[in-house]
């Protein structure tokens, strides 16, 4: 408290109660003593109240759903096929029919995998590409990678989103929409491999005839 009076000091603010009213509507009427009474009772109490609170659902002790991140391949190697099982098993128990066939398909993706190096930076978005004949395992990793736990891209998404989905483009497909979500959120791979892009995409829209005309040579520029 030392230290706040000494900010105060320096800044030139008085430190007082609000005006109280006999009849509140915003806020209620906090009983104090002096002003650091009512800042005490009316804001870091309950601010800190609320911050226990959120730590305890945070980290609360039900763990089953996210026992999803357990078949990225880098942690199934560092455990038994044992544990992996009992894993498996509480992911089917807590997602069902979503996830009908986790435990034959986690076996398999195991097996797989095991004979197989991955990269320390592997993440989910990576595994898609390997799920076409696992789709309950593709949708532990949609699961997984809409958490708010795993990455940062969903809550860049997030606030991406209020700049790709504008009035002028409110009437886009929800495939288009996904693109333009990951072309932005992942910029930096976009610029670093910006040429095989280009490449790939002039390939893509020459395989059938076009009026439009993406190559050029020096006359033409």
């Amino acid at each position: 408290m030392d230290d706040v009076n000494k900010y105060l000091i320096e800044l030139g603010i008085e430190l007082k109660t609000p005006r109280i009213a006999s009849k509140q509507t915003l806020r209620n009427n906090t009983p104090s003593s002096d002003p650091v009474d009512y800042y005490r009772k009316s804001i870091f109490i309950p601010y800190l109240d609320s911050l226990i609170t959120s730590l305890n659902d945070r980290f609360a002790e039900d763990f089953e759903k996210f026992e999803v991140f357990s078949i990225h391949p880098k942690y199934m190697k560092s455990i038994k096929k044992e544990e992996l099982i009992t894993k498996l098993k509480n992911i089917k128990s807590f997602y069902g029919d979503l996830v009908d066939n986790i435990l034959e398909e986690g076996l398999i993706w195991y097996s797989n995998w095991s004979e197989k190096e991955i990269k320390d930076n592997t993440d989910f978005l990576e595994l898609l590409d390997e799920t076409t004949f696992f789709p309950s395992i593709k949708n532990c990793i949609l699961i997984a990678i809409t958490l708010p736990s795993t990455t940062c891209s969903v809550e860049r998404s997030f606030s991406s989103l209020k700049k790709l989905k504008t009035w002028l483009r409110s009437s886009m497909t929800q495939l288009r929409l996904n693109g333009l979500a990951l072309m932005y959120i992942h910029s930096d791979i976009l610029k670093s491999q910006q040429s095989d892009i280009v490449e790939d995409t002039i390939k893509l829209f020459c395989m059938e005839p076009r009026r439009v005309q993406f190559l050029f040579d020096d006359n033409d520029q």
